[in-house]
């Protein structure tokens, strides 16, 4: 696959682990510009924060914006632990974030090819390129251990 690096899903499952540390879902998000200068990095903290939109991708994009100083991250590369939620992936298509790369699938949540299947619909303006199931098994080892101390 051109242009990507197993070593920002590395990173993102990395953020991952300090989630599990604040007693948050391990989830986490790493943006890197064309050139592979990193952006942002964020995990979850919907539980530390007391906020329902606290989550890695939406943190991710507001310290990406911030840094670029621009709302739109166009040429962008989003890597995710797991399948965005239709909030996440709407916040993603709005910063038009080129490329998205996530790593387990969210049958519960997930609105590419798990649940809601968002990029059906024809109003659909933005399309990023979708690549999934990178480093799977290491994020849903973290998940499943997560849910498990619970």
């Amino acid at each position: 696959m051109i242009g990507f690096d197993t070593k920002y899903m590395i990173l993102a499952l990395s953020e991952a682990k300090k989630a599990l540390t604040q007693n948050e879902i391990p989830i986490a998000a790493v943006i890197v510009d064309e050139n592979g200068e990193l952006l942002s990095s964020a995990y979850n903290q919907v539980e530390t924060l007391k906020d329902t939109s606290a989550h890695a991708e939406m943190l991710a994009i507001k310290k990406a914006s911030a840094l670029h100083g621009s709302k739109f991250l166009y040429k962008c590369d989003i890597y995710i632990t797991l399948e965005p939620c239709i909030m996440c992936l709407a916040a993603i298509c709005l910063a038009r974030i080129g490329r998205i790369f996530y790593a387990a699938s969210n049958d519960k949540y997930g609105a590419f090819t798990s649940n809601i299947k968002l990029f059906s619909y024809p109003q659909s303006y933005h399309q990023p390129l979708v690549y999934s199931n990178i480093m799977e098994k290491e994020s849903l080892e973290l998940l499943q251990s997560f849910f498990k101390d619970l």
